[in-house]
């Protein structure tokens, strides 16, 4: 967080859509309620126009209410507003560096919602995509060129698949992977069929 500087902040909702793309912040702190917006369209709308720019969802309601639909909304990190100022700068500093945060009550309330789900309903648009990549048996490098991001990236993905697919190593999680594919693959013959 060192280095950090305030480059705007606006109460008002069309303002602050308007001035983002102006200031083009490296990160985008917001409350939940906004002069009429209800939070998850505010955070819709952000994610829609500044893709890629992190947005941390700052809030006084409970993490546990709002945040698993923040995040399928694309928010980057949810955090509550008693929390002490050192954690507040941690955060921040997790999301600049291109992760996503939450507490870890929020992380277990997560992963027993998303118990029985496919992996699409639970990664990331992109998270899916490096899945699918390497359900295709993909090298990391191979995959980076395809994505156009980096190795690093491709990497801090795949970890936050097996976190989220409950697998231990990368080893499970690419036959995991490979298993995905075939069986969609042979869901998609089948549709084809009929």
């Amino acid at each position: 967080m060192e280095g950090c500087a305030l480059v705007g902040s606006s109460t008002s909702p069309s303002v602050a859509l308007e001035e983002i793309g102006k200031v083009e912040p490296d990160l985008i702190i917001t409350d939940f309620n906004h002069g009429g917006y209800e939070g998850y369209e505010l955070i819709h709308e952000l994610k829609a126009k500044f893709q890629n720019i992190p947005i941390l969802l700052f809030t006084t309601l409970d993490e546990l209410v709002i945040g698993p639909r923040a995040f399928r909304e694309k928010v980057d990190g949810v955090l509550m507003k008693d929390v002490e100022i050192a954690k507040i700068k941690e955060v921040i500093n997790h999301l600049l560096d291109g992760n996503r945060w939450a507490s870890g009550r929020l992380i277990q309330l997560m992963l027993s919602q998303s118990a029985g789900k496919a992996p699409e309903d639970i990664l990331t648009r992109r998270e899916y995509q490096v899945y699918c990549q390497l359900g295709e048996g993909k090298t990391i490098r191979k995959i980076s060129d395809v994505l156009g991001i980096s190795i690093k990236t491709v990497e801090n993905h795949r970890e936050h698949i097996k976190r989220k697919l409950h697998i231990s190593n990368s080893v499970k999680l690419q036959a995991n992977a490979i298993d995905h594919d075939l069986r969609l693959h042979t869901k998609i013959s089948d549709n084809n069929k009929g």
